[in-house]
């Protein structure tokens, strides 16, 4: 494989985090999918090579190299695509943007972060154990704690109840202006305006 020329461009690596195939597609665990999905179409960047254990589409805007991935490694093993994104590419840990659900942020509701600790979410981990660095940036959007008695691994793999989906039609365009915040104006300024 001939090594992507970057010549000088900042690389903005953008992950959605999810699960591959069709019966995870509307699940709570799969919206960082969803809003990689929507900004495949906002910006133009067809999700149409297969890389490093994930489904990638890149191009050059506003002077920087955007690098769209979904990977098809199964959330606990998402380190394996992203370290391997990283390793060829080569951005700045601060710009792995990855985009997955957080269930201590009610639905409909997002949070940016650069750093910390996993909060449990295995996917999280798994990138952290990878890249052997937390020091990435983070949009994690929030899909709510699971009602009493469900079982929080249970509640993730579900699906959203149309009621609950009117809501992530709302965040999910949400969610993808603030990863153009963050590519086009940095971390700082998206953070003020979705925190």
């Amino acid at each position: 494989m001939i090594k992507w020329k970057i010549k000088g461009k900042k690389v903005k690596l953008v992950v959605g985090l999810g699960n591959p195939g069709k019966k995870f597609e509307l699940t709570r665990h799969n919206i960082g999918f969803l809003v990689i999905d929507y900004l495949s179409d906002e910006m133009k960047i067809p999700l149409n090579k297969k890389e490093f254990n994930a489904l990638v589409g890149k191009r050059n805007f506003k002077n920087q190299m955007i690098i769209l991935a979904k990977p098809d490694t199964y959330m606990n093993q998402s380190g394996v695509a992203v370290e391997g994104l990283f390793k060829y590419y080569r951005p700045d840990l601060k710009d792995i943007i990855i985009i997955h659900d957080d269930m201590d942020i009610e639905l409909g509701r997002l949070k940016i972060k650069v750093g910390g600790g996993s909060a449990g979410h295995k996917g999280i981990a798994s990138i952290i154990s990878e890249l052997g660095a937390p020091d990435f940036t983070r949009v994690k959007i929030g899909i709510g704690r699971p009602p009493n008695g469900v079982d929080g691994a249970d509640f993730v793999l579900s699906i959203f109840s149309s009621e609950e989906f009117s809501l992530v039609k709302e965040i999910v365009p949400l969610a993808s202006k603030a990863v153009l915040t963050i590519i086009n104006q940095g971390i700082e300024r998206a953070m003020t305006q979705f925190n």
